[in-house]
């Protein structure tokens, strides 16, 4: 049954070529318009989502007031002192790490024998950092990389431009600003090959090696500084929320007297560490993040553009029943049950649906480049063909297939045979 639909949809299409042909243009435009937003949409929420335990990883977020009547700031950061403080105070916190720039240096100067270069995204970190959030290791320990004083960890990037085709481990380097230079040993080299983060730097170094680092790990300011970004995994069960309702009360045990002082009011939240890079609502953030409600508006505008695709077929279909209410009328004389024609219209309307999105993903693929430049994104989008991208096509297809062709399906099968 299943071979004679698809032999009589083939034949349909070929005898009306003019018609298949703006039918599969349509489909076709339609559907790779549709995927490349779901490409973009896909690609910013599948941030920080490949580190293990993403679940109960979360960001310590404050809101701070200055005054009585002024305005509250919704930062991104907390004083220095409050991570480890979690895990020593909570039992529901496993881990904690902290994470920093120097907020008085714009570019890190790094030198290696001749060579000067000077980056801007760098990072000091504490030991715990690299068991916290997964990155790709293409050399060294990454639970222990930065045990030791004036470690480094860099970017497969970075480290091809500092030493080339040498092995980076083991190698010096200096890292500093304008006026003091540090030496570091490169303990790591890895890649964003995991997936992507709100975390990209082309460098970490070990917060126990002096300078920022060690003013940040003898920092017991409670109610300023607020310039750490402090990290935080839950044991598996915790409930978020009732850590969240006990941080009032740690803030005022450690450091009552310090908001009594300065007249300050803060209040310290847990944001997932899978949510950040979908929230722009914050102050003094890591990077630049894309507002979760502009990914939803896009999804609604990607499936308007699929069922324009439908639509524009279903009309099509329908203008040109007039030519097969013949064949159906025929075809119900001999005997044919309704059912079975429905069954041959939606066939054709799969068929052209298959060769739609089989021509849709190939051109998405070719045009990517293109409208990554003509949109002037910041970072490419790509797409890597998998089982789940198949599976979403195959999907792609039963569904567009079953709203095109059921309306002209129904229409067409409907029409009953003269006298």
């Amino acid at each position: 049954m299943l071979r004679n639909y698809l032999k009589i949809a083939f034949r349909q299409l070929w005898r009306n070529k003019s018609f298949s042909a703006i039918n599969l243009f349509g489909l076709t435009l339609g559907t790779a318009c549709c995927l490349y937003i779901l490409l973009y949409v896909q690609h910013h929420r599948s941030y920080d989502r490949h580190h293990a335990g993403v679940e109960n990883l979360y960001r310590i977020i404050s809101d701070l007031n200055l005054s009585d009547d002024g305005e509250t700031m919704h930062m991104a950061t907390c004083s220095p002192p409050i991570a480890p403080a979690m895990q020593e105070d909570f039992p529901e916190v496993e881990l904690a790490a902290r994470v920093c720039s120097h907020p008085a240096i714009e570019q890190n100067l790094i030198r290696y024998g001749e060579k000067v270069f000077y980056e801007t995204k760098g990072y000091y970190v504490d030991s715990t950092f690299f068991r916290l959030f997964d990155y790709h290791f293409v050399a060294g320990d990454a639970p222990h990389a930065l045990d030791e004083p004036f470690s480094a960890v860099l970017s497969a990037k970075l480290a091809r431009k500092i030493f080339g085709a040498e092995a980076a481990i083991g190698q010096t380097i200096a890292i500093g600003g304008a006026s003091r230079e540090q030496d570091f040993k490169v303990t790591g080299v890895y890649d964003h090959s995991l997936g992507r983060s709100h975390l990209e730097p082309e460098f970490f170094v070990s917060m126990n090696s002096g300078g920022i680092g060690g003013y940040v790990r003898n920092n017991n300011s409670w109610a300023g500084n607020n310039f750490i970004y402090g990290y935080v995994r839950l044991r598996p069960g915790a409930d978020p929320q009732t850590v969240e309702a006990r941080l009032p009360e740690f803030l005022q045990t450690h450091g009552a007297e310090q908001f009594a002082e300065i007249n300050i009011k803060k209040v310290l939240h847990l944001q997932p560490v899978a949510e950040i890079h979908t929230n722009t609502g914050l102050d003094a953030d890591q990077s630049t993040n894309t507002s979760s409600t502009f990914l939803r508006i896009l999804l609604l505008i990607a499936g308007f553009i699929q069922l324009v695709a439908c639509i524009n077929f279903m009309n099509l279909s329908t203008a040109r029943s007039i030519r097969r209410a013949r064949e159906v009328g025929i075809r119900k004389a001999v005997g044919a049950p309704r059912a079975a024609l429905i069954g041959q219209f939606l066939g054709e309307s799969f068929l052209l649906t298959l060769l739609a999105v089989g021509l849709a993903l190939p051109l998405m693929r070719l045009a990517l480049p293109l409208v990554n430049n003509l949109m002037g994104l910041p970072e490419a989008l790509e797409w890597t063909p998998g089982w789940k991208g198949l599976g979403f096509a195959l999907l792609l297809v039963l569904a567009t297939g079953l709203i095109a062709g059921s309306y002209p399906a129904f229409y067409l099968s409907g029409f009953r045979p003269a006298g």
